[in-house]
């Protein structure tokens, strides 16, 4: 079943919108790489990204899939991925009461 979108429709879209589209359609086709590919040009917000990471093999997982980080460094900081629980409620906690 085809996404029928005008060209004005499609341009309108949010960017993660467009690429959904994109990747459906390379889906349609059989393209399982293209829609790899798409995937990870997805801008996940970085709560999403920090539940993944929290999961067994999370961390691993997004360095597999080559997802886009920038949204969970920009909150978390830069080493959000290898900080422990332990670390990241530590830093949460400083961040929030401005105590050690």
């Amino acid at each position: 079943m085809a996404l029928e979108l005008t060209s004005e429709q499609r341009a309108a879209l949010p960017r993660n919108s467009k690429i959904l589209v994109a990747m459906w359609e390379a889906e349609e086709q059989g393209n399982a790489a293209e829609a790899d590919r798409l995937f990870s040009e997805l801008d996940i917000p970085a709560h999403t990204l920090m539940a993944i990471k929290s999961m067994p093999g999370g961390a691993d997982w997004i360095r597999k899939n080559k997802l886009r980080t920038h949204l969970a460094e920009e909150k978390y900081g830069a080493d959000w991925m290898e900080l422990t629980e332990e670390e990241e409620f530590a830093r949460d906690r400083k961040r929030v009461t401005g105590r050690r």
